[in-house]
């Protein structure tokens, strides 16, 4: 199971362009030919790289897509591998669990039950 979590509280323009650059830089790529690729203007990768403007879903995927990093990394999210299983994951197991059993009277105030003492913890 993978979590995402927030590196920061809020996106934040100026430190996504600052990731668009680090990672532009570390490929050896110009401004002038990641807009090429990307199908941007060389003026623009220089606006979002200085977080003078917030980029369309379609340019941070083809910036992400010709820089070979994900939307995650450019908006300051990252990916936690856990084996924790979530409390979502334990009501939908427990959910499942309850449709594949053969429904005694009793199961389902027990399913209930189970399902309060998780949102105890």
């Amino acid at each position: 199971m993978y979590l995402v979590v927030p590196m920061q509280t809020h996106y934040d323009p100026v430190e996504a362009g600052k990731r668009i650059r680090k990672v532009r830089v570390s490929y050896g790529y110009s401004q002038k030919e990641l807009a090429e690729i990307s199908s941007v203007t060389p003026g623009f990768i220089s606006i979002l790289e200085k977080g003078k403007r917030v980029m369309s879903i379609d340019t941070l995927l083809g910036i992400c897509d010709t820089l070979e990093t994900t939307p995650n990394h450019v908006l300051g999210y990252q990916l936690i591998q856990t084996n924790a299983p979530s409390k979502e994951q334990k009501y939908l197991t427990a959910i499942r669990a309850y449709k594949r059993s053969d429904q005694k009277p009793g199961d389902v105030v027990k399913l209930l039950k189970f399902l309060v003492s998780l949102t105890k913890k």
